[in-house]
């Protein structure tokens, strides 16, 4: 029986992601925001159940965002302070929240990565990351920067063995230092993404750049390859069409550019504070602790909104 899509799907694997945001240092999180302030409506659709929807409203300021839109029922806002590594998840019909993450239609990450090359990159901040740059190359029509990304497992407590260096996970990365993103990702053990600039188009009155990306796994797991359209305002940076096998997953529209209320994005003064939901096991879930978070992911995948969920 197939799950409604308001109980499983709650964004897309092109979201901003909590984790990897929230664990930017200081210096690198400009790198990685939107390019100007707006409000977009977002519509996340079930590609095997086209008239299943999410929709939802979010909001993105300079430094931070609001998302709102109806979870299981319920009216919920979202709001992300990156910077101060700070989450509340709102409940404005019961004038309530709590510290933490929760369920809302979020917005995609914006179409812009953390570069090898760049002043903040990753292997300029941790000594377990090493960026060697290979040169340049024309790939798909694309001036890009190619890099070598050698990633060492963290060492292990005194008196443990140290870590054999073929432990080290190599990725070669093939940067556009002029859009600010990854063209093609390969990893020495993992699945590769790739990108092709197919066309310049207009959607919903926006200038937009036509993607054509895929993901292709190793022969050791399958060999397969996915494939998927994204529509990228020329302007914004951010995704605001997106398809998987011709069938619509992720449109934003109702974009309005101007600079939004500082009031979007604080708790009001006149909700009270809850108890967080108990996550698996009984626990408490407890707002992000930087310290405990993975490294930032891989460059995202395109929308599999059939495949995600909110929490």
């Amino acid at each position: 029986m197939r799950t409604p899509l308001r109980q499983k799907t709650g964004g897309l694997a092109t979201l901003l992601c909590l984790s990897a945001l929230l664990l930017q240092p200081a210096s690198a999180r400009a790198a990685v925001w939107y390019t100007g302030e707006f409000s977009a409506d977002i519509i996340i659709t079930d590609p095997g159940a086209p008239d299943n929807k999410v929709r939802g409203t979010f909001y993105v300021g300079k430094d931070r965002f609001r998302a709102e839109g109806n979870h299981q029922g319920k009216q919920k806002a979202l709001i992300v302070h990156p910077q101060e590594r700070k989450v509340w998840m709102l409940f404005p019909e019961e004038k309530s929240f709590y510290a933490g993450p929760g369920g809302a239609p979020v917005p995609p990450k914006p179409d812009i990565d953390r570069l090898p090359g760049d002043a903040d990159a990753p292997c300029k901040q941790d000594k377990a990351i090493v960026c060697t740059r290979l040169g340049t190359e024309t790939l798909n029509g694309i001036e890009t920067e190619k890099w070598e990304v050698k990633i060492t497992p963290p060492a292990p407590p005194p008196g443990q063995p140290a870590v054999p260096e073929q432990m080290a996970q190599k990725v070669t990365v093939w940067a556009d230092p002029v859009r600010h993103i990854v063209i093609r990702q390969q990893p020495e053990v993992g699945p590769s993404t790739e990108r092709v600039l197919t066309a310049t188009e207009k959607v919903a009155d926006r200038v937009t750049e036509k993607w054509a990306i895929s993901l292709t796994l190793p022969d050791g797991q399958g060999g397969k390859t996915q494939k998927f359209v994204r529509w990228v305002d020329s302007k914004l940076r951010v995704p605001v069409r997106e398809e998987t096998e011709g069938k619509v997953a992720m449109e934003l529209v109702n974009i309005q550019e101007k600079a939004q209320p500082a009031s979007l994005f604080e708790v009001p003064k006149d909700y009270r504070e809850i108890s967080a939901p108990p996550a698996p096991g009984g626990v408490g879930r407890e707002p992000p602790n930087a310290a405990e978070m993975p490294p930032p992911a891989a460059p995202a995948q395109p929308a599999q909104p059939g495949k995600l969920n909110y929490h």
